[in-house]
């Protein structure tokens, strides 16, 4: 219920990705908030802030495609849909579909993550399926035996799409690149 009325007020049908003209232009107008993202990001774990974009437009092409008003089937929200909870926590309180807040706390959620575990891969796991799966998981000798199927495939597309990025020397390339591997 709480999902379908957000999608009725917000004019998303929930589950409802972009496709490449709407991830171009959500692109073309929100770059720079995106890229703030990456700054937070690339302070927190000494990286690239190139590297740091790479990340962040990966989650956002995995989790929205561009659609900034989506909601998911499970009630996220946004173009890197975050549940309520996690809006609540940015202060001041932020509405879901900012890209430029959703973005830079993206970045520093998603950089405590990789600081914590120093894995990409178990940091992929905690935005998708939360932190605590992640600790449980990482409890045991084969933590990737302990966490879902969908962060299995999770972290399988986020590997991809960061394969793909390997020669991008800018965020245009970046952009790019994406709209080939993740369309």
């Amino acid at each position: 219920e709480r999902v379908q009325d957000i999608a009725e007020r917000f004019g998303s049908p929930a589950g409802r990705t972009g496709d490449k003209i709407l991830y171009t232009e959500f692109f073309s107008i929100f770059s720079q908030d995106i890229w703030n993202g990456a700054v937070e990001l690339s302070k927190q774990i000494d990286i690239s802030e190139l590297d740091a974009f790479k990340w962040i437009a990966i989650l956002l092409t995995i989790e929205s495609r561009g659609n900034m008003f989506a909601v998911s089937t499970t009630g996220a929200l946004g173009p890197l849909q975050h549940t309520y909870y996690f809006y609540f926590k940015i202060q001041p309180a932020s509405i879901p579909f900012d890209p430029k807040k959703s973005a830079v706390k993206t970045g520093q959620e998603f950089g405590k993550f990789y600081k914590q575990y120093k894995s990409i891969e178990k940091a992929v796991v905690c935005y998708h399926d939360g932190s605590g799966v992640m600790q449980k998981a990482n409890a045991k000798e084969n933590w990737r035996a302990y966490i879902s199927p969908a962060a299995e495939k999770y972290i399988q597309r986020f590997t991809k799409y960061l394969n793909a990025l390997d020669g991008a020397k800018n965020y245009q390339e970046v952009i790019q690149q994406l709209q080939v591997v993740g369309f």
